[in-house]
């Protein structure tokens, strides 16, 4: 092999060595920005974890597993596997169980679901929660577009509600 033959041969090698460099450079750069991007930019939906498990359920009526989230009083939403209610205050503890008041919203919620209570406990939009009629509206801001909810009134009392990444607006209600 002659001198010239050589140096083509070692152009060559070294120019795809550069090729492959830039390939996984490449490469490497759209997965990191993938990962960036899902972990800063795009929300994931929070859903809270499952701290008690249904024992009974009737009509205006919930049991609970005993423990420290289903014994504290309050308005809380309820996510259960299968659907989304609201329990009220506490009206009996025992050993075996917590009764609460029980209203259900939306899908199902059975004896042996696993549940969590959430601090919403509205599911919807301010009308379907509430009977408030609102607007939606979008307004431009440093990131784009933004979602907003308008209620009209009489009073010159504001109250504007903000979110963070991972909460569906339909959880403001």
């Amino acid at each position: 092999m002659d001198r010239n033959a050589r140096q083509r041969l070692i152009r060559r090698g070294l120019a795809t060595a550069a090729g492959a460099v830039v390939v996984v450079v490449f490469a490497a750069s759209w997965y990191f920005s993938n990962v960036l991007r899902d972990d800063l930019l795009v929300p994931t939906p929070f859903t809270p974890e499952s701290t008690s498990v249904v024992t009974a359920v009737g009509t205006g009526r919930i049991i609970l597993e005993p423990g420290p989230d289903a014994e504290r009083d309050g308005v809380y939403g309820l996510l259960g596997p299968n659907g989304y209610g609201q329990v009220s205050n506490v009206l009996a503890i025992t050993d075996t169980g917590v009764e609460r008041g029980f209203r259900l919203f939306e899908g199902t919620i059975e004896v042996g679901d696993p549940v969590a209570l959430d601090q919403y406990a509205y599911a919807g939009d301010p009308e379907t929660a509430h009977g408030i009629d609102f607007r939606e509206i979008r307004f431009s801001g440093d990131l784009g577009q933004h979602p907003a909810w308008v209620i009209d009134g009489d009073r010159d009392t504001w109250v504007i509600v903000v979110h963070g990444k991972g909460l569906e607006e339909r959880r403001q209600a």
